[in-house]
């Protein structure tokens, strides 16, 4: 079906309106899992749970009625004009109906979200509402095709670090991006789980290759950091996970002939650098948060934090009742320095009024385990 703003989505099994008071009822197959999305013409689409890629969507299985499947949307910014035209095809020219990501590269602003649409049927899309910076394209096709990123004459799967970036500073086009068709070999079939530092790693693109690079197989691991390949040859073959921000993990699994399953072919994701941006390339010395700077401030302030190891990060805004108002980060952060914005608005893109605010910096080294936790307050003036 046609989302207005979003493009064509395949696969939806509900819609409807909100009534006055926000509030939503649906009806749908029970025992099935689901991803939820809400869109609203000036905000930018939400999944659900706070999430805002089709990627990183919360999975709902649902075996029984359900309450609480709620969303915060956030305000489109005026700043955000530009946009970002292309298609997807692969190298005979066949146009490949897709779902399209337009990811921020983490080493500059953290507060550039990521965006996503959908392609029409003839595998045509346009991102919009894009605000400018570097951003590299990912293609992940509904059938039938491995996912691909975007790179100038590349048919295919590559790792993230090797894909084109784009540098948004106008409306861009042109952005063509190729991708392979899934060779089906056998009957077998592979799962395992992908964690990164002792934590499950959700939306991990897990390729299974044969020995000339073609693809056997691809899947994408779910909240739990779960993956499973169906129709795999009983041959060697290479399997690999790849996450933005990650270095990618490879290993081989040989399928011995006859053997309908592997089960538990486990990956482990190593930063492969900071997710945010850098106030030095240095490594830090310990965990550290510093104040707010400006303090007092309107509308927007600076906090910096340290990490000395690899670690589990979160980093949340309070208000003086102890209510959350905004999450500025949450993932996994290699060793560095950092500096997060906080421009003053909440998880619903709406500026908070005045007042004392706190802002709490929770770390968990990995692998060790060793945790950090220190809180700090601000003061907005308007």
């Amino acid at each position: 079906m046609e989302i207005d703003g979003v493009g064509h989505a395949q696969g939806v099994v509900w819609e409807g309106l909100v009534d006055s008071q926000g509030r939503f009822w649906g009806t749908v197959p029970a025992g099935r899992s689901y991803v939820a999305l809400a869109v609203k013409q000036g905000y930018a689409p939400g999944f659900f749970d706070h999430q805002g890629s089709p990627l990183m969507a919360n999975t709902l299985r649902l075996i029984r009625d359900t309450s609480g499947i709620d969303f915060n949307l956030k305000a489109i910014s005026p700043v955000a004009l530009y946009s970002l035209t292309g298609t997807v095809a692969d190298s005979n020219g066949v146009r490949v109906p897709s779902l399209i990501a337009l990811i921020p590269i983490r080493h500059q602003s953290s507060d550039l979200p990521p965006l996503f649409t959908y392609t029409d049927s003839l595998g045509a899309f346009t991102v919009a509402h894009i605000r400018a910076g570097k951003y590299i394209v990912f293609a992940i096709p509904f059938s039938l095709y491995a996912p691909a990123y975007y790179r100038t004459g590349f048919f295919g799967t590559l790792p993230w670090q090797e894909a084109d970036t784009i540098n948004v500073t106008g409306n861009v086009s042109g952005i063509d991006i190729g991708v392979a068709r899934i060779t089906v070999g056998g009957i077998a079939h592979v799962n395992g789980n992908i964690t990164s530092g002792g934590f499950p790693a959700r939306g991990v693109n897990v390729f299974a290759e044969y020995s000339d690079g073609s693809i056997a197989g691809y899947g994408l691991t779910d909240d739990n950091g779960f993956y499973s390949l169906n129709g795999l040859p009983s041959e060697r073959i290479s399997l690999s996970g790849d996450l933005e921000g990650f270095q990618t993990a490879h290993t081989v699994v040989s399928i011995v002939p006859g053997s309908l399953s592997v089960s538990v072919v486990d990956l482990v994701l190593i930063p492969s650098s900071v997710t945010s941006v850098p106030r030095t390339n240095g490594i830090a010395d310990n965990f550290s948060l510093e104040q707010n700077f400006p303090n007092p401030f309107n509308p927007s302030t600076t906090i910096t934090y340290s990490l000395s190891v690899a670690s589990s990060v979160s980093l949340k805004i309070y208000n003086v009742t102890g209510q959350e108002v905004a999450d500025l980060f949450e993932g996994i952060a290699a060793p560095g320095l950092y500096t997060q914005v906080w421009n003053g608005m909440d998880k619903a893109g709406l500026q908070v009024a005045s007042g004392i605010y706190f802002y709490r910096f929770n770390a968990t080294s990995v692998p060790a385990g060793g945790n950090f936790q220190s809180m700090r307050k601000m003061l907005l003036l308007k």
